[in-house]
């Protein structure tokens, strides 16, 4: 999201840096260098437990802010531990941080997890200047009470292209007929084989579809340290012929384009940009019920509660099939929805102007 923000921006004004927290490098890696940025690392991987771990980390995006020097530290968290790294960016003499939320939940119920993240969120005012969110929920996930209450917060549209997820039939048949999904139903999921996006829901609900319907094919798109467990439960299932497993891939819009239907039984979601993808590209999107809401901007998506099953999943799905794609995706195009990734970079490119200006600095 953020290297899609930078393509749209004016980077003469502003431009990133990024730290990223692995001593490998990263998938994007390339594009951050040649859309102008340096890239950082405080990574902990070298670690060998818990303590170290944080540590590390906390150290190493201290020297990293030293060196780099930036006007704002700009926190994409999943969980208020994320933010902590603001105390190192504040005390390397960063100004200004922003805690921007893109979760709604946690998988790890961990009594001690739970804690430390309540604790994180008590102190986040002494080290956050600005609070950003893509979603309501997010945001009571990830803020003060306060902040919350107060609605002390800004709404940042997980933003994208949406000239370049357009529908295009075309294209369509020529990389259908090239990777062999004449004729098929497209199942698919795009993200990280992590228990927050509940693949092994995922792959009983599709053996539900597969005994149904002999057309149908999943595609499974992204890498992650539950992918070699997902694969042997695809192998004893039978369903190996019916699962591509796509790895990670830059191609998100070019794999849209073969698909036919967005599945998305997710534990928890912020506000999920696949969605959004998705339902500009055309595609019938299947949520679960503890997805926000606020991510069907076609009121047409379908979500459905985890505790119903995979049959249940599989028999609604295949009654919703069969639509005019192409209209549908045209229409939430026209519709300008605020999701448009120039208009997205903008009013980011503003946000943090405001912030600067109103600290003192030009």
């Amino acid at each position: 999201m953020v290297l899609n923000i930078c393509d749209h921006m004016d980077r003469t004004k502003l431009n990133f840096d990024y730290l990223k927290y692995s001593s490998k490098k990263g998938f994007s890696e390339d594009r951050a260098l040649a859309l102008g940025g340096r890239v950082y690392a405080a990574y902990n991987d070298d670690a060998t437990n818990g303590f170290m771990k944080f540590w590390l980390k906390f150290y190493r995006c201290y020297t990293a802010c030293k060196k780099a020097k930036p006007d704002i530290f700009h926190i994409n968290a999943s969980t208020p531990y994320d933010t902590l790294l603001g105390i190192g960016a504040k005390l390397a003499g960063v100004k200004r941080v922003i805690v921007h939320s893109h979760n709604a939940n946690n998988t790890d119920k961990s009594k001690l997890k739970y804690l430390i993240n309540k604790f994180c969120k008590f102190i986040m005012p002494l080290y956050t200047d600005a609070y950003f969110t893509c979603s309501t929920e997010a945001a009571k996930y990830m803020f003060p009470a306060c902040v919350v209450r107060n609605e002390k917060y800004s709404y940042i549209h997980n933003g994208i292209d949406t000239k370049k997820f357009a529908y295009n039939d075309a294209i369509r048949q020529q990389l259908r007929k090239e990777n062999g999904l004449e004729n098929k139903v497209v199942f698919a999921n795009v993200g990280r084989f992590f228990k927050q996006k509940n693949h092994e829901f995922l792959i009983e609900i599709f053996a539900n579809i597969a005994k149904k319907r002999d057309d149908v094919v999943l595609l499974l798109v992204g890498e992650g340290e539950m992918q070699d467990f997902i694969k042997e439960k695809v192998n004893k299932m039978g369903l190996k012929e019916k699962v591509i497993f796509c790895g990670s891939s830059n191609r998100i819009n070019e794999l849209m384009q073969m698909m036919d239907v967005m599945l998305m039984p997710s534990l928890h979601e912020g506000l999920p940009v696949v969605g959004i993808e998705a339902q500009v590209s055309g595609l019938l999107c299947v949520f679960s019920d503890c997805i926000t809401k606020e991510v069907d901007i076609t009121h047409e998506s379908v979500f459905l509660p985890l505790n119903q099953g995979p049959e249940y999943w599989a028999n609604t799905i295949i009654l919703r099939l069969n639509k005019n794609r192409e209209r549908h995706s045209n229409e939430i195009i026209a519709k300008k929805l605020g999701y448009d990734i120039e208009d997205v970079a903008r009013s980011l490119t503003n946000e943090y102007i405001k912030l600067l200006s109103k600290q003192g600095d030009k």
